[in-house]
């Protein structure tokens, strides 16, 4: 097998994911590097995050009907990503805010760990649509949640509590 072919899926699903409009074209890149490359863990936290993000456990590809925000959270904080283990820390902190304002929202583990510490609002910004907002929405409880589509590097800050800016994004 080439070397150069599974960095092509590589290359094509980080692509996808950035953009974060076509999670089955991503999700197709990622299993399709996996049958190249069982073994490349990044691919499997992506199609973990993937999977989640769309509203389904990773193993089982369950439906998002019935998933309650404490079981999202606790999935976040476990399923190995480039943020599970800072999960935690981000609840605690936003637990201390009245308003959150989250800049680049990715795949959206970050959101539903600062979402689960029930600010009073929370206010996510993203380049792309984030694309599971009403059902975020619905989970929500007590937070006022919302989802401003723009270049987070033009969002005025300045009355704003930033607990969380994602590096990639910044």
């Amino acid at each position: 097998m080439s070397p150069i072919l599974p960095i092509l899926w590589v290359t094509l699903s980080e692509l996808l994911l950035q953009e974060g409009r076509d999670l089955d074209a991503a999700e197709k890149a990622l299993r399709k590097l996996l049958e190249l490359d069982p073994a490349h863990a990044e691919a499997r936290k992506q199609l973990a995050a993937v999977t989640q993000q769309r509203g389904r456990e990773a193993a089982g590809g369950v439906g998002a009907q019935g998933v309650t925000l404490t079981q999202f959270y606790h999935a976040v904080c476990t399923v190995p990503s480039d943020i599970n283990e800072h999960s935690p820390k981000l609840c605690a902190l936003a637990r201390e805010c009245r308003q959150v304002t989250e800049l680049g929202t990715r795949a959206g583990n970050s959101t539903i760990a600062l979402l689960y510490a029930q600010p009073g609002k929370m206010v996510c910004y993203g380049a792309a649509r984030f694309p599971h907002e009403e059902f975020l929405r619905r989970l929500a409880g007590k937070t006022e949640i919302v989802f401003v589509q723009g270049d987070v590097l033009q969002v005025d800050r300045a009355d704003r509590p930033v607990v969380h800016r994602h590096p990639a994004r910044l």
